[in-house]
């Protein structure tokens, strides 16, 4: 007997059904809302991912892609007009540092312009004077220039000691490393601002002109020595 039921001809208690019984059982009913939109094929995990093993439909990645915006909705569309009110609307969203810069510039301006008209003209005073702002000019600016070196050589292996004489890549980068960089934008523009002043305002350089070899001033110098 025990041989009868090895060959299977009786199936033993707790063995598993044929395939055959298991095939016959009734399927479960099938949702047509849990279908794949695509196939009509039953959808893996539908309450979640909702995964189509037959198309790779996946209804969370479709979901996904409705909500990125198309470039055309990216767009913002623009309220300027190109008239008066945009230019003060600019003006007011300029960076405070940018303010600063100006109103430095603007000091310098009006200290060179109230000096100038203190000087009397023709008289070596305001030669004098004109020169020494050029020279402090200059050395804001070159100190300006290294400084924003220093600070910008360790991230840029072209920086070097030219860039603080021909500083047109220099000032390049220190726009770009705004508001970082913005003492040394404030002491070249005010730097500038000196020279340009004292030049406009003060003047007086041709000065130095009468001491040239050759002219009057030199000879009558050369004679009461």
């Amino acid at each position: 007997m025990d041989s009868y039921f090895a060959r299977g001809k009786i199936p033993l208690p707790g063995d598993a059904k044929p395939a055959a019984a298991a095939s016959s059982d009734p399927a479960a009913p099938f949702d047509p809302a849990l279908a794949c939109p695509r196939c009509k094929s039953r959808l893996v995990d539908p309450a979640g991912i909702g995964w189509c093993q037959r198309c790779n439909y996946c209804r969370t990645l479709e979901n996904d892609k409705d909500k990125v915006p198309t470039p055309a909705a990216r767009k913002t569309p623009s309220n300027l007009t190109g008239g008066g009110p945009d230019f003060f609307r600019l003006i007011a969203h300029l960076p405070s540092w940018f303010w600063t810069l100006l109103i430095g510039m603007g000091v310098y301006t009006a200290m060179s312009v109230i000096i100038g008209k203190q000087l009397e003209p023709d008289l070596p005073t305001r030669a004098i004077w004109c020169t020494i702002q050029i020279f402090v000019g200059l050395v804001l600016i070159l100190g300006a220039h290294f400084w924003a070196m220093t600070y910008l050589a360790p991230d840029d292996d072209k920086l070097g000691i030219k860039d603080v004489l021909l500083p047109g890549r220099l000032w390049l980068l220190m726009f770009r490393n705004m508001p970082a960089m913005r003492w040394p934008v404030w002491i070249t523009g005010w730097g500038f601002a000196i020279i340009v002043s004292g030049l406009i305002f003060i003047g007086g350089l041709s000065h130095w002109m009468n001491y040239l070899p050759g002219t009057k001033t030199a000879q009558n110098a050369a004679k009461t020595k």
